[in-house]
């Protein structure tokens, strides 16, 4: 039985209900209450359990990946000294080796997004038939996915990219 109450019950109303019920329960059933409220939320306890250990590795696999877009950029960047101190000395400007440095990583950021954006709309899609009331899936989302990762991969790079647009070309020529 279902029992809609306009404000929170007391226990005057449980103990009224519970005397109601065992007037008009055939064969004596025990009366238990619970809230409906805390039946859906038993129904719901395994996807916040998935949400927090999803939320977990998402931390470090986007802490993991930033760190490997850095120490990709600061590789790029030292096999490029000698580009680079070349092209500073032919009159290139600082802002172009950076531009030059930068498309070059953030190319992979975008074909990574490429890949993964279809990818995780067929595996929500499916991971969403299985709940009755459910979200329909909006590009907007994962356009705002892809702008994010590509942010944090300019911010990871740009950094190194001005580093090695920066230094002497006399040095970095010296070194090779």
């Amino acid at each position: 039985m279902f029992i809609r109450f306009k404000e929170r019950p007391s226990e005057e109303i449980f103990d009224f209900v519970e005397a109601k019920w065992s007037e008009f329960s055939p064969e004596n059933a025990p009366f238990m209450i619970t809230s409906l409220d805390k039946e859906f939320a038993k129904l719901y306890r395994t996807e916040k359990q998935s949400q927090t250990i999803l939320v977990f590795f998402t931390v470090i696999a986007i802490l993991v990946s930033v760190l490997g877009f850095l120490g990709l950029a600061t590789y790029v960047a030292m096999q490029r000294t000698k580009e680079v101190g070349i092209r500073k000395v032919y009159g290139s400007s600082e802002e172009s080796i950076i531009y030059m440095l930068t498309v070059n990583l953030l190319k992979w950021v975008v074909f990574a997004c490429i890949i993964a954006v279809p990818v995780s709309w067929i595996y929500l899609e499916n991971w969403l038939e299985n709940f009755a009331f459910r979200i329909n899936l909006r590009a907007d989302i994962f356009l705002l996915a892809s702008f994010l990762a590509l942010a944090v991969g300019f911010v990871s790079v740009i950094f190194q990219a001005w580093s090695a647009a920066v230094t002497n070309p006399v040095n970095s020529l010296k070194q090779e």
